[in-house]
């Protein structure tokens, strides 16, 4: 069974796009990941990964970042319903025991394709277990992003 790697955002949104616009690169070089677009504040999967992998845009950082405590996180204030983001979300499932660990990593509003896909490869990688090819040869996968 494929590992499954969870990323959000919003087509439509420019600023919150570029790991969507990534996600091919990144399904080629790691085949044995599985990609899954989400929303979270609608649905989360049945069955929670032990180590749930998340990758989202996050205003304010200049590059990718892995973020693996909640705490890191600041609570967006909730006024409706639709006030319920990631953080929040997150959060209810670590009390209620569902979540175990998480793995975010954050990619930048800005930036250029390649190099956030490299950064996204070197996260990738230390977290096991990647695609097996990749782990024989780690280089041969960031060759393949920048040729």
């Amino acid at each position: 069974m494929k590992k499954s790697v969870f990323y959000l955002g919003n087509p439509l949104l420019k600023a919150d796009n570029l790991q969507i616009r990534l996600i091919w690169d990144l399904k080629k070089l790691f085949p044995d990941l599985s990609f899954i677009h989400f929303d979270p504040t609608e649905e989360f999967p049945e069955k929670i990964p032990e180590n749930l992998i998340l990758i989202d845009t996050v205003i304010g950082i200049e590059k990718v970042m892995c973020f693996n405590d909640l705490n890191q996180w600041s609570i967006s204030p909730r006024n409706t319903v639709h006030d319920f983001d990631l953080p929040v979300s997150l959060g209810l499932l670590q009390k209620l025991g569902k979540l175990k660990k998480v793995t975010i990593i954050g990619v930048p509003a800005k930036g250029t394709k390649s190099k956030v896909v490299k950064e996204i490869v070197e996260i990738l990688l230390q977290i096991p277990p990647p695609s097996e090819e990749c782990i024989r040869t780690p280089r041969r996968c960031l060759k393949a992003v920048f040729g």
